[in-house]
This record gives C-alpha cells, structure tokens and sequence, in this order.
C-alpha cells in the first residue's frame, strides 16, 4: 500500500502508477465541485506536458483522476486518450505545448465527460485545501 502517494487507500504498483479501490471512486467526492476545468492543450510524446502517468484504467474519468492527482499532492492534472490520467505540479509546463481542439474522447466509465484527447490533455486544477485561520487570543 501507499508507495509514494500520500493516502493509504490508494494502492501504487512498481511503476507507481496509483490506483483507487473502486468504493472510493464511486463514493461521492464534496471537494470535486472546486475543479477548475483550465481548457483543452497539446502534449508531445517527449517531454510531456505532465510528468507523471498516474492511470491508464479502462473505466477513466475526471473523478477517478482527480482523486488520484490530489492523494499524489499535485495541483493540476489532464486526461488524455480516452483512459489515461497525469499529474503534475507546473500549470506553466501543463499549457507549454499551446491550445488544442482535440479534446473529443468521451472518458469511458462516465460517457457525459470528455477525457482528452490524441496527444490532447483536458486540464484540471485541483482545489487546495483552504488555510485554517486560528485566533489566539491572550
């Protein structure tokens, strides 16, 4: 459990790519609401636009995804071809590669969302947690 992600209910395989136990995807998510969708963008093959694979699952979706770039600690993440999820830290990098128009792949475990495209990443920020304010008083 747990290799190199940042919660103990996601499982990390050797090649680290993390993967949420089914209940936990279909549970309902109360930070989703706060998902800045940031638009469609061109990738490369090499370098990509987001470091890290975190997903090819065949029942992808931009819930299943954002669970797990946010138990990883990024900030943003993209779906692209359909099944794949990636994360990663740099928004600037995320959007290096310019707009793109190929965002048209419906996310198969959720056929009302799109997820990407072929070399096409349909961008998310994740929500970050707001800052707790305490009042102390003498």
């Amino acid at each position: 459990w747990s290799r190199g992600c940042r919660t103990s209910r996601v499982q990390c395989s050797a090649k680290r790519l993390c993967l949420l136990p089914r209940y936990l995807i279909s549970a309902s998510c109360s930070w989703c609401a706060g998902l800045q969708y940031v638009g469609c963008f061109a990738d490369a093959p090499s370098p990509r636009a987001l470091p890290d694979l975190l997903a090819d699952d065949p029942l992808m979706n931009i819930t299943m995804c954002a669970a797990m770039a946010q138990a990883r600690g990024y900030t943003v993440f993209a779906l692209q071809q359909q099944t794949q999820c990636y994360g990663g830290f740099d928004k600037t990098l995320a959007i290096a590669y310019g707009p793109s128009s190929n965002c048209d792949m419906i996310c198969p475990g959720a056929p009302a969302q799109m997820c990407g495209g072929d070399l096409a990443n349909s961008l998310y920020q994740v929500p970050q947690p707001a800052e707790s304010v305490v009042n102390i008083s003498k």
